[in-house]
């Protein structure tokens, strides 16, 4: 019964999920954390696939400075626009951007 219990009141989504944060600092560098994987990147666009899904973002002189896929930390500099959100979770983002850049 205990065991029940454990794993009710600790789903392994929750203990495996990646905190995720975003700084952006006077929208000319970007420092994320529990990003799992950059899907594409350009000077203008870069589609990422974080702990809370799928995330791009728009701008200019986009140059990746670090990636770190262990720990999660990602660092970019260029001139931010914009970014969004899928919405979709981590495990099905990948192939709703998958779809949006066939």
């Amino acid at each position: 019964m205990e065991t029940n219990q454990t794993k009710t009141t600790n789903p392994s989504s929750s203990v495996n999920k990646r905190s995720h944060s975003i700084n952006i600092d006077r929208r000319q560098r970007v420092s994320l954390q529990g990003v799992e994987k950059v899907i594409s990147s350009n000077e203008n666009l870069i589609s990422l696939l974080t702990s809370e899904g799928g995330l791009i973002l728009n701008g200019a002189d986009f140059k990746i400075v670090k990636f770190d896929a262990e720990s999660g930390y990602l660092s970019i500099e260029g001139w931010v626009n914009s970014f969004k959100y899928s919405g979709a979770s981590a495990e099905k983002s990948g192939s709703v951007l998958k779809k949006i850049f066939k």
